[in-house]
């Protein structure tokens, strides 16, 4: 006789109609079969599976991805003898397995890594990539590394992208420029945020921003590009937040006209910092993304208390060309080049790697980033520009009022009033005091540790 497991709540099954299905379970050496080896049974005909709480995943061409455990339902009642096959079974083998198959919560890693010497595992669509400042080798996929996507261009040392690198050249003649856009785009193969840079490039509609963006966007694959506005990102709540977590860049297609009033999110994910995010309808989690920041922009971004800041973790290149001719199918044709535009990609990361820091690009790119200067943090531009700091030093508050609107007239700024520059000043510069020195009732009202250049 073969006696089941007590909670089955079955006994006395005769053998031999167990051993009538052998395509099914094994029996052990004493005829009697358990809970564990029905599931031992059950996995071997599932795909590598790991569980996180009760959300599972299982790998599949490459990658992990999540799943719903009812699919394995019907596996685990073929498992089961006829005789003795019940949904309530078939749901105790799959909640063995769930339990069995539990992993940490940040065990994934998206799709790509750093290895144990330091060098880059990239998950592409035909195996994983190890980059090094010196090379690409391509390595099979394997579920050890864990990612959880993958690019969807394939490395392939011949594909060539001539067309991409014509529309290129075209849209920015400037070879600094160029240089400054591939290595901008090889970060986003890095899986850390060293460099602390964000991406805007910059010009009027019809410049031919968006045609090699969506061109890398492509070889990049759906999985990896989010779509949210500088507004999204920088959202109090923290509602869109969780779409970064696993992606390798995100690609907003037009920065907000309006004014941004808090640049910490921005900051942060820049930067690589944690940050508070929550689903919607979900619970808040602190976060940690390499998702790095892409935005392609008719106007210059508007932080409401910009400072240096937002300056050193932004890269403007300059788009000013219209193409020569207009062409409807490029589109689709550069997304034919996409694997010899992973090859681009993949020759700016390796550059990159090499570099201390990222470069401002040509000389209209440069341009930009001294008007975001200007726009993004003017008090302290022109404290830069027309003051000096002195202790020994005073102006009168009126004189520096007045210079300040002529300032921002000069730079076409919209003149602020007196309170929220004087405002600004003391919390910049906290050793700036106003005084009234002298006496008698007209003293004029100065302020001391300042003064404006000859």
């Amino acid at each position: 006789m073969n006696p089941l497991l007590d909670e089955y709540g079955i006994r006395d099954v005769p053998e031999v109609e167990i051993e009538q299905q052998p395509a099914q379970i094994a029996a052990t050496s004493n005829g009697a079969l358990t809970e564990f080896e029905y599931a031992n049974a059950l996995a071997a005909t599932l795909p590598p599976i790991k569980t996180i709480g009760p959300d599972w995943y299982a790998y599949d061409g490459g990658a992990w991805g999540k799943t719903d455990r009812a699919r394995f339902r019907p596996a685990a009642q073929d498992i089961l003898p006829t005789n003795i096959r019940t949904e309530r079974r078939a749901a105790a083998l799959i909640d063995h397995l769930e339990g069995r198959f539990q992993v940490a919560p940040d065990s994934f890693c998206g799709f790509y890594k750093f290895g144990p010497s330091g060098e880059i595992l990239i998950n592409a669509a035909n195996g994983v990539l190890t980059v090094t400042p010196c090379g690409v080798e391509l390595l099979p996929h394997d579920p050890a590394y864990n990612f959880t996507t993958r690019t969807a261009a394939t490395f392939d040392l011949r594909a060539t992208a001539p067309l991409f690198n014509r529309i290129l050249f075209e849209a920015l003649p400037d070879e600094e420029d160029r240089h400054l856009y591939q290595i901008c785009v090889g970060n986003f193969l890095l899986p850390d945020s060293r460099f602390e840079v964000a991406m805007i490039n910059y010009g009027e509609a019809g410049r031919c921003k968006s045609t090699p963006a969506e061109a890398i966007a492509c070889a990049f694959g759906r999985d990896l590009v989010t779509r949210l506005t500088m507004s999204q990102i920088c959202d109090p709540k923290s509602y869109f937040l969780p779409k970064l977590r696993y992606a390798a860049v995100n690609l907003g297609t037009e920065l907000d006209a309006v004014e941004l009033g808090d640049s910490a999110a921005f900051k942060a994910i820049v930067s690589g910092e944690q940050v508070e995010a929550r689903p919607i309808y979900g619970a808040p989690f602190t976060m940690q993304t390499s998702c790095k920041l892409w935005f392609l922009a008719n106007g210059l971004p508007r932080f409401r208390h910009g400072t240096e800041a937002e300056l050193r973790r932004t890269r403007f290149i300059r788009f000013d060309h219209l193409p020569r001719v207009k062409d409807v199918t490029l589109k689709a044709r550069l997304a034919a080049e996409r694997d010899g535009i992973f090859q681009w990609i993949l020759q700016g990361l390796r550059e990159l790697l090499t570099l201390p820091e990222i470069p401002l690009g040509g000389k209209d790119s440069r341009a930009v980033h001294d008007r975001f200067r200007i726009t993004n943090d003017p008090v302290a531009t022109f404290v830069k520009m027309c003051c000096q700091i002195d202790v020994g030093a005073q102006v009168e508050k009126q004189k520096l009022s007045f210079a300040y609107e002529e300032f921002c007239r000069r730079y076409e700024l919209a003149p602020a009033c007196n309170d929220w520059f004087f405002r600004s000043l003391y919390e910049r510069w906290p050793n700036l005091r106003e005084a009234r020195p002298g006496s008698g009732s007209n003293r004029p009202r100065v302020i001391v540790g300042i003064a404006l250049k000859k």
